[in-house]
């Protein structure tokens, strides 16, 4: 993995906030809800989009994908569905028979960004398959790149307690 710009205190895990590598995956992480009328991936994004919006990430769960499903739990105990973006919009979208993937771009700091969100066709419904998404969005490593991030979440948690929330990881990546 290569970080551009260091961050300011040393650790190259924290210019993963400012890239918007953190954002996209918290938002992968609570991205499902509402699916249960959608006829297609654009139609849960429209409603899962909005159960984001409202911080309503626990009714989410059962509309991701079975191999989303342990990695959705653990990072949703957490407690993080304040920083997930508020403003993702779709963009465009790349339709297959079993994954669709979406195009969505959201503001992080300032800065445009966008993500690939992947749908998968599991038990006749789409539903948001978070490994596929973060593959996608990562690269192959992607398992490893989530590991580091989590363990910098976890031990930033552990140093600065409940001082530690969205505004001040996001300063931390300026």
């Amino acid at each position: 993995m290569v970080v551009r710009n260091p961050s300011p205190m040393g650790c190259p895990f924290i210019g993963l906030l400012g890239r918007g590598v953190i954002p996209a995956f918290l938002f992968c992480c609570a991205f499902a809800g509402n699916a249960h009328a959608a006829a297609g991936a654009r139609d849960v994004f429209d409603s899962i989009n909005d159960c984001a919006k409202a911080k309503a990430i626990d009714d989410c769960r059962h509309y991701v994908t079975a191999d989303s499903v342990a990695m959705y739990d653990r990072f949703n105990k957490y407690g993080l569905a304040d920083c997930l973006p508020d403003d993702v919009t779709f963009v465009s979208e790349e339709k297959g028979k079993e994954q669709t993937t979406i195009r969505a771009k959201t503001d992080v700091n300032g800065q445009l960004r966008y993500m690939r969100l992947v749908f998968s066709r599991e038990e006749d419904q789409w539903k948001f398959d978070l490994p596929a998404s973060l593959k996608r969005g990562m690269g192959e490593k992607w398992e490893q790149k989530v590991a580091m991030t989590e363990a910098l979440y976890l031990a930033l948690q552990q140093q600065m307690g409940g001082k530690l929330d969205c505004t001040t990881a996001r300063s931390l990546a300026k």
